[in-house]
């Protein structure tokens, strides 16, 4: 069934019930048009707009309404935040509780492939699969070597200024499972041969990277051509969170199983691309957001209109009417909004401007507990 056989049509009524429910603020236009939606959208969600809020909303009413118990809401994103979400507003709810468990299915892009597509294809191969772990696949390719093997191999690589752990599966041929990529070294050399035999090893002992649960996933999609359509069956209806920080490799599998313009899966993807923290080698075949199927929601709790104001120039991807800020204005003489540009070879003056607001806006009072610059966190 497609999702409008598996859900009545949202109304304004349900989009109040969720609102009491989770204890939301009153929702302007864009906002009640999202809940409402049941077609293929792609939202752009400008931050500070309560977008996982939302994103839990729409769930909610969605599964309020759900008519199977054997097709469910598949729910993917880069991390657990949306799960987290529903268990702390809808963990003692009842609509809470059916998200959580089948026919619906919440997890990363990642944990999808692997369950769904990978770890199929490598039991149809005889393969048990062991670990999707970067740390665990590298200790098990290095025990495929010997001492010498791993000595020369490392110091080889090193001479090039590269590393054996940025080595990735390429092709399912784990007998050649670098596939045609060149690693700088002719397949007929030693180093060539160690690799192979680490990475041959390591894939037949059922060991794999995160990022190469992609080519395991196409593997599957490619020698059954029919498991997407299953999967869409499965799923008719699919949220993609952080849509803006989706990989080309990502992409690609999602659009296999859930392509955009299937008449028959809903496909719901959300994000902001003004948020996008990964650069990608590569444009996404079916980019976000797409102009056709978008729905803006340009207004901000996070900061108030002069902040928004300042702000818009500043989009890459520009915002039809600009963003909206919904905090009360700064009151007469607080500290001014400031933007300090500094060029990218030298941030040696930013400390000393920031240091200059600081001494003339924050009282002493204040100052007492101490003032901080975090410029970056990282763990010792």
């Amino acid at each position: 069934m497609t999702l409008k056989q598996l859900v009545a049509l949202i109304t304004d009524a349900d989009v109040d019930w969720v609102v009491e429910l989770m204890g939301l603020d009153t929702l302007d236009e864009p906002r009640r048009d999202f809940l409402k939606s049941m077609d293929t959208v792609d939202v752009a969600a400008c931050p500070g707009s309560g977008k996982t809020t939302l994103v839990v909303a729409k769930l909610a009413i969605l599964a309020r309404h759900w008519k199977s118990r054997m097709q469910g809401i598949c729910v993917l994103s880069h991390t657990n935040a949306a799960r987290e979400e529903i268990e702390k507003r809808l963990g003692g709810t009842e609509v809470g509780q059916r998200l959580l468990r089948f026919p619906h299915y919440i997890d990363t892009i990642h944990g999808f492939t692997g369950r769904f597509l990978a770890s199929p294809w490598l039991r149809s191969k005889g393969i048990a699969l062991q670990a999707i772990d970067d740390e665990a696949t590298h200790k098990a390719r290095r025990r495929e070597l010997s001492y010498r093997e791993h000595l020369g191999a490392q110091a080889a690589f090193e001479k090039k200024f590269k590393s054996l752990h940025n080595l990735r599966v390429r092709s399912v041929d784990f007998d050649d499972p670098l596939g045609d990529e060149d690693i700088g070294f002719a397949p007929h050399t030693a180093t060539y041969k160690s690799v192979v035999k680490s990475l041959s090893g390591a894939a037949k002992a059922g060991y794999f990277c995160f990022d190469e649960v992609f080519v395991l996933g196409h593997a599957l999609l490619d020698q059954e051509p029919a498991v997407g359509g299953a999967l869409r069956l499965r799923f008719p209806c699919v949220l993609i969170d952080e849509m803006q920080d989706t990989q080309p490799d990502q992409a690609d599998v999602l659009q296999r199983v859930f392509p955009h313009d299937d008449p028959d899966v809903r496909v719901i993807r959300v994000g902001d691309p003004n948020q996008e923290i990964f650069e990608k080698k590569t444009p996404l075949q079916d980019p976000f957001p797409d102009p056709g199927r978008q729905l803006e929601i340009a207004s901000s709790f996070r900061f108030d209109q002069a902040i928004a104001s300042i702000a818009n120039p500043f989009a890459y991807v520009p915002i039809t009417n600009g963003l909206i800020g919904l905090r009360a204005p700064r009151a007469p003489g607080s500290v001014p909004n400031t933007i300090i540009v500094f060029p990218d070879n030298d941030a040696t003056g930013v400390l000393d401007e920031f240091g200059k607001l600081v001494l003339e806006h924050l009282p002493a009072e204040s100052r007492k507990a101490g003032v901080f610059a975090i410029g970056a966190v990282h763990r010792l």
